[in-house]
């Protein structure tokens, strides 16, 4: 390689952080930050799951994954209850006021990803595609 725009860790890296930013600045209102959007969409989409279901989903560390919950629970949007048949679990699932955030929250996002899709054109689905394959190919996505 002889100049470090053509490295693809470099390209990916500056990508997912000129996203971010925009994500952030879009969520900022709300109290929410980018990764806390995920973990509650993720509890939308399939609720009463654990913090290791939604961590090993989003690739995010256990200790991240419960400070972001604690945080996520301070705010009053994420809800923690024990298992029926086990005490020692605890399943994650949004409160009344965290469902009722969602559709402004992925109204956000979707203005995001809009954002994006304007930005790249019709080479936006590709993109997406590409970046699937490179999560998939990467096993956990840990170190």
């Amino acid at each position: 390689m002889t100049d470090i725009s053509d490295c693809i860790s470099f390209l990916a890296a500056a990508a997912a952080k000129s996203m971010g930013r925009l994500a952030r600045d879009r969520l900022s209102p709300y109290q929410i930050t980018p990764v806390q959007y995920a973990v509650m969409r993720s509890l939308l989409e399939r609720p009463a799951r654990t913090g290791s279901e939604v961590s090993a989903q989003l690739l995010i560390d256990s200790a991240t994954m419960t400070g972001l919950i604690d945080r996520l629970e301070r705010l009053k949007l994420v809800g923690r209850r024990l298992d029926a048949t086990d005490r020692r679990i605890n399943r994650l699932e949004l409160t009344a006021a965290g469902l009722a955030l969602m559709p402004e929250l992925d109204r956000q996002i979707q203005a995001v990803n809009a954002e994006a899709d304007r930005r790249l054109g019709p080479d936006a689905a590709r993109l997406r595609c590409a970046l699937r394959r490179l999560i998939d190919n990467t096993g956990t996505g840990r170190e």
